[in-house]
């Protein structure tokens, strides 16, 4: 453990969870699950990869924490800052939200760039692992936000990193950003959360929160789904383990609807995957036919004021297409929980989604700060602007997603 000084915060770096306490830990990183000392725990001896987890104190008080980890080789696009920028197929997406010169600017700015990406290697990524979430969390203070970046280029320097980036966050608000800004670090918009803010304490309450056509559209769903006889059930973690293979089908039968291919395996390994990591905050909520064989599920994680969409299937078959019963699990259902339960949140991950938009959720711009140390800096920055434009057109055109 080391320790250094800028202004009156201090920051306290550990290479691995357990070497700081949960309550200490989860004081300074915020509500949220996937910062939280549990889930980072519960993840640290899968990486494989560099990390350094960074607490910020001020007075003996907790007030900020970050995640590190060091890419040294292309991943999962949404979690490393060179794919996210220059993966053909993901901006690709953003073509259909630009008017056809700014797509075409696009295009050639990517092709420009894409042929160095492999020179922006390694790259020091500020991300929490595996929920698409910031690896950042401050309690607002500029000396705080100055404080924590700082301790990250340090890092970075140390790690000899070409590229460093801070991905997805959606809070901190201008001390992020003038800390990212001062730095050299270029900011864009390449994702949004998508949430459901829970704003009542039951099922009429929840209804009221809509106008009146799409009030009756929700309610006729609902009744839909009770009057073909389809049973709910909520399953805790030590409870799925016979349903898995099942599970993993309904999952890989989403997967092939959007392009993924059909993978059982994969999939079961995912269920495996996601389940293993904290089973104690683990349930699935289950569609199930008359006969008894279950149609759409939805995995999510209880944890603090929220719940956490992890993983969700169904089989496409007319029972579960006229019953709704993928929108009965995946929105629904959470939206009772959470309301039942007191919470404040149910949190989707990166969106925007229609069918949740129009189900009373939003969408949280989630910016991205980066500093690629091998790319020019005006082409980078010009293409960052491009793609902040694409979702922000793609936000302003969708219900509640501005």
């Amino acid at each position: 453990m080391g320790m250094t000084s800028v202004g009156l915060p201090q920051i306290h770096r550990f290479g691995a969870p357990e070497e700081v306490s949960a309550a200490r830990w989860n004081a300074a990183a915020g509500k949220g699950l996937y910062l939280s000392h549990e889930w980072l725990s519960s993840m640290h001896d899968r990486r494989g990869r560099p990390a350094a987890y960074l607490l910020a104190e001020r007075d003996g008080e907790p007030v900020g924490a970050a995640v590190l980890v060091l890419a040294d080789r292309p991943g999962f696009v949404l979690q490393e800052p060179v794919g996210l920028v220059l993966d053909e197929q993901l901006r690709a997406t953003d073509h259909a939200d630009l008017p056809a010169g700014e797509a075409s600017r696009m295009t050639a700015l990517r092709d420009r760039l894409a042929p160095m990406a492999a020179e922006c290697y390694p790259a020091a990524v500020c991300v929490g692992p595996v929920g698409l979430t910031a690896g950042l969390h401050i309690g607002g203070s500029h000396e705080i936000a100055a404080a924590l970046v700082d301790a990250v280029d340090e890092v970075a320097a140390e790690w000899q990193a070409v590229t460093s980036a801070f991905l997805h966050v959606d809070d901190g608000g201008n001390a992020v950003e003038k800390a990212l800004t001062a730095r050299g670090y270029l900011p864009a918009t390449p994702s949004s959360r998508a949430v459901l803010p829970v704003r009542w304490r039951d099922l009429p309450g929840y209804l009221g929160t809509f106008p009146s056509l799409r009030r009756k559209v929700i309610r006729k769903e609902l009744q839909v789904y009770d009057a073909a006889g389809m049973r709910t059930e909520i399953v805790p973690a030590d409870r799925l383990r016979p349903v898995t293979g099942r599970l993993a089908v309904l999952a890989a039968l989403v997967q092939e609807k959007y392009g993924n291919g059909y993978d059982e395996e994969a999939s079961r390994g995912t269920l495996d995957f996601l389940v293993g990591r904290c089973p104690d905050l683990t349930s699935a909520i289950l569609a199930e036919s008359p006969s008894g064989e279950i149609v759409a599920f939805h995995l999510f994680y209880r944890y603090g004021g929220r719940l956490y969409s992890a993983f969700a299937g169904q089989d496409y078959s007319e029972t579960a297409r006229r019953s709704f019963a993928h929108f009965r699990v995946l929105y629904y259902e959470p939206a009772l929980i959470a309301a039942a339960e007191g919470r404040e949140l149910v949190d989707y991950g990166l969106g925007p989604r229609l069918d949740h938009l129009v189900r009373g959720g939003v969408s949280k711009r989630a910016a991205s700060w980066f500093r690629f140390g091998a790319l020019p800096r005006e082409p980078v920055a010009e293409l960052l602007s491009l793609i902040t434009s694409a979702q922000d057109r793609r936000l302003e055109r969708l219900p509640g997603g501005g």
